[in-house]
C-alpha cells in the first residue's frame, strides 16, 4: 500500500463492535496507518454500543485524497467482529478476523469486457498476528534502549482518539447539528 502498488485509494468499509472509543479507535488507528491520515466527515447512525458513553456509530472518514471510508457498528452479541475492506484502483485488500488473515484481490483483465480490468478472487493468507504482542515490547524495548521510533506512538493513539471523540459526540449531539470536520495529526 505505501509503495503504490495497488493505486489510489477509492473506497473503504470498516466493521466493528464495543463501540466506536473501544474497537472504533483501534480501526481508526489501523485506517491511518494503512491509508494516511484521515478526518471525520459524517456521521449517519448511531445506537447503544458496549457501555452507555460509548455507542456503536456508523460514519465517514475520509483520506487526504478524499476517497470515503464508511465505519459500521455491529452489535453482533457475544460474536466479535474487526475487519476492514480497502478499494484501490488496482487491488482491494482485507483483513479479517480481528486482521487473523489478508486477502488480497488483484485486478485483472476482464474476457469478456476487452480494455476492462475486474478484481479477482484470491485465497487468504495468515498475518503474523500470534506474534503481534512480542513485537509491540521488542519495538518497546528498542525505543527506549536506542531511541528507535515506535511504528505506532502516542500521535497515533492521539488522533484516533480525537476522530473517535468527534464521532461519538455527534452522535450526541441534537439531529439538527451538524459534525465538526475534524482532522488530527
Amino acid at each position: 500500500i505505501s509503495d503504490g502498488e495497488f493505486g489510489s485509494a477509492l473506497n473503504g468499509v470498516a466493521t466493528y463492535d464495543r463501540g466506536v472509543l473501544h474497537h472504533g479507535s483501534h480501526m481508526i488507528d489501523l485506517i491511518q496507518m494503512l491509508a494516511g491520515p484521515v478526518r471525520f466527515d459524517r456521521l449517519f447512525a448511531s445506537r447503544p454500543g458496549h457501555t452507555p458513553e460509548d455507542p456503536l456509530c456508523d460514519a465517514v472518514v475520509t483520506t487526504p485524497s478524499g476517497a470515503p471510508i464508511t465505519l459500521l457498528g455491529v452489535d453482533a452479541g457475544p460474536t466479535g467482529v474487526f475487519e476492514l475492506q480497502l478499494m484501490f484502483e488496482d487491488a482491494v485488500v482485507a483483513l479479517e478476523d480481528f486482521s487473523r488473515y489478508i486477502r488480497i484481490r488483484r485486478a485483472m483483465p476482464e474476457p469478456l469486457t476487452p480494455g476492462r480490468n475486474r478484481i479477482a478472487n484470491s485465497a487468504t493468507m495468515e498475518t503474523r498476528w500470534p506474534e503481534a504482542l512480542a513485537h509491540a515490547f521488542a519495538e518497546f524495548h528498542d525505543a527506549v534502549r536506542d531511541g528507535t521510533p515506535l511504528s505506532s506512538d502516542s500521535i497515533n493513539a492521539a488522533s484516533a482518539e480525537m476522530i473517535c471523540a468527534a464521532i461519538r459526540d455527534a452522535a450526541r449531539a441534537p439531529a439538527t447539528c451538524q459534525p465538526e470536520k475534524v482532522q488530527a495529526r
